[in-house]
Order: structure tokens, then sequence, then C-alpha cells
């Protein structure tokens, strides 16, 4: 461990360097120095050492803390001492985005300008390089390396002026079009690492996209309802089936209406993100032949009717027998069985998204017979048509 003396001067040096304020505090909560850039006041509780009281119940080694005002901490452990870095924020906050954290979370009106001039006074700097920072100090610390998986993530407290909350704000499409271009690229290709990677390193210049002026939350839903259509087209160019690209879109929206905290808004949305690069790195994996992607892209879309084998066979001008091998020996499913599971996919998404009656879908989906329904309904999805639907009916929003 270093001299004090030698700690202070390093974080004298990092924060001329890179401009993140640095607090350094005693085990009795203190503060023996800082430095900080021309932060204007908090308007609404006493920081950073409220922050640093709640970070210390925890008693993490180190931790990335954010709040719902977007700012982000570093916190590390010296000892019986603390250093906290931060606040940082990760793009330049606006009025509408103001508006926004004030109605979700009830701040006064008379406070807006204090908010808005204590907001866009904060350092920007995205969340992965100010845990690089934290890291720096660590090496500095302790010559060691702070490994990524030994930085706990901060849980959401409830309390609005000391929400400490894991705000993963790793991407947005609203960035740049040059960054929402290379983000949709590695969709269609399916390039899991490329989208990782751009993630991780994301464009410091540019605005937080805003599509609400009344609530943050609601601005961040439509800002991800738009990233997630712009997904699904991705997608469907890298060779997604349209059914499933699209079935997949209709879930996590839905999804997305049913939830309120942020940090779980963040979260679905770069799973919906990684999800589908995923689908289309495994479709192209499994490259089909010719025959097989038409016989497919048929079925999904002609699931309203009677679909053959013949049919099939006389589409793709193979007989019919053969085409049933083939089917069979690429895609690892019969023919027979792949259109029935594709109607069942169907038959889930009906009884989640309308108020048709199960009678009506079984009868829409050519199953006629509702037993029978029920029985391969079951065998697809654990669940009688009667218990999917009572687990994930969407009920209409206002």
């Amino acid at each position: 461990m270093k001299k004090l003396e030698e700690i202070e001067y390093f974080c004298k040096l990092l924060f001329e360097s890179v401009g993140v304020p640095i607090y350094y505090y005693n085990m009795y909560q203190e503060e023996v120095f800082k430095f900080t850039a021309n932060i204007k006041p908090y308007p609404l509780e006493e920081k950073p050492l409220h922050i640093l009281e709640i970070l210390l119940n925890e008693r993490p080694f180190s931790t990335i803390a954010s709040s719902p005002f977007a700012e982000n901490y570093f916190y590390l452990k010296c000892g019986d001492d603390a250093i906290l870095l931060g606040p940082t924020i990760e793009k330049t906050i606006t009025h509408e985005m103001v508006n926004g954290i004030m109605n979700d979370f009830n701040i006064p009106f008379y406070k807006k300008q204090e908010l808005l001039h204590y907001l866009q006074s904060v350092p920007i700097m995205i969340k992965e390089r100010l845990q690089q920072v934290g890291s720096l100090i660590h090496y500095f610390l302790f010559s060691q390396k702070l490994e990524t998986g030994n930085t706990e993530a901060f849980k959401s407290i409830e309390k609005p002026d000391v929400l400490i909350s894991k705000a993963k704000q790793e991407m947005s499409f609203h960035y740049s079009y040059l960054y929402e271009k290379k983000l949709l690229q590695f969709i269609k290709d399916g390039n899991l690492k490329g989208l990782e990677q751009s993630i991780a390193f994301q464009p410091q210049n540019g605005r937080f996209g805003t599509l609400s002026k009344k609530s943050m939350i609601r601005s961040e839903k439509n800002l991800i309802i738009a990233a997630i259509t712009l997904a699904t087209r991705a997608a469907l160019e890298g060779g997604v089936p349209s059914e499933e690209a699209y079935t997949i879109s209709d879930l996590y929206i839905q999804k997305l209406e049913e939830i309120n905290d942020m940090n779980d808004i963040i979260q679905l949305r770069n799973n919906a993100i990684l999800d589908f690069t995923e689908r289309v790195a495994k479709y192209k994996i499994h490259s089909y032949s010719k025959p097989i992607l038409l016989c497919q892209r048929y079925i999904q879309k002609h699931l309203y009717e009677d679909i053959s084998i013949g049919k099939l066979a006389e589409l793709v001008k193979l007989n019919a027998s053969y085409v049933s091998q083939l089917f069979k020996k690429e895609a690892g499913i019969t023919l027979k069985d792949y259109i029935i599971r594709s109607r069942v996919e169907e038959a889930q998404k009906l009884l989640a998204l309308t108020d048709y009656t199960i009678t009506e879908i079984y009868s829409l989906l050519n199953f006629y017979d509702q037993s029978y329904f029920s029985k391969v309904f079951k065998k697809y999805s654990g669940l009688t048509p009667k218990q999917y639907r009572e687990e994930h009916l969407i009920s209409e929003l206002d």
C-alpha cells in the first residue's frame, strides 16, 4: 500500500489528465482530499458522501454505481479508507431529459434549473472508461490488475435521491448515423464479437435520443422500440425467417411495456439486440439448401392454409419422398413436425396478443380438432393453450 502523500499526488495527476472527480475518505468517512471539476452543487442531496455511506454499508471491494439521473461512480477500498471517482455522465443532458427525470421521480419544478445546471456540469465519460481509470488507481495502489469480474455492479436503492443502480447504458441507436449503421451491420452479419466490442467502446459525442418530453422512462422505452424495429430489419436481412424475427420483436416490445425499472429496461434492450445477432449467426451456421429454404419460407407464409408435402414438392420441383428426406437431414426435424411446430408458435402469438377464442385459433391454423391441438400445443410449449394464455396475455395499454 502506498503512502498517503503518494496517493494524493497520483490522484492529482490523474485528475488533471482525465478530468474525473476524485475523493479520498478515511475510515471515519471524513474527506482527506479531493480533486473536482467545476461541478455545480447537487440540488437534491449532499453528495458524494451519502453515496459513500451506502457503498460502505455494502462493503464491496470495488463497485461501479449508477443513479437514475445517469451519473456513474467508481468506488475502491484502500484498506480502511476508500476512493470514490465521479460523478461522470455518458452523454449530454438536455432540457427534455431533465423534464422526464422530474416527472419520473416527482422532483419539484423549482429545482429544474439547479438540476439541469448540475447534470450539464458533470464530466462526460462512458462507464467502461471510468472503470479503466479506477483500475489504473488499483494497479498503482496494489501493483495488481483489477479483473473485470472483481468489480461488482451495485444494485438499486428505492430512494431516488440516493439511488445507485446497475444502469447499463452501453448503447443507443441514436448516438450517430455511422454508429447506428455499424451496429446494424454487426446484427445483419451475426457478428457477436463485433457487436460486443462496439457496445463497450461506444462514441462519446452526441446526445441521448428523446422521444417523450414528459417521462424519461417513456422516452427510453420509445427509443428501445425504435432500436428493436431496426434490429428486426437487420435480422431479416441476415437470414432470420420473417415470422421468427417479427415474433421475437413483438415479444420483446410486449415485455418492455410490462416493466418500469430503468435497469430492467436497459437490460431488455441489450438482450434483444444480442438475441437477434445470435439468431442470425445460427442461421448462417445452419446453411440450408435452396429447396429447404423455399419450403421453410412457404410454410411460414401459409400457416393459415392447408399445407401438404405434395404441394411443397411441387414448389421446389422435386420428388415428395426426396424432399422429406432432405428436410429431415438438413433441419433435423420432419416436415410434418416442422409445420406443426410452426403453427403452435403462431398459436402462442395469437393467444398472447389477441382475444380470439381457443376454438377460433385452432380452426384458423387448420388443426380442426381441439383435443389434438391441445396435445401438440402442450408438447411444444409445456403448457395447455389455456395455461399459456393466462401466463402470457398482454393487456392493451392506455
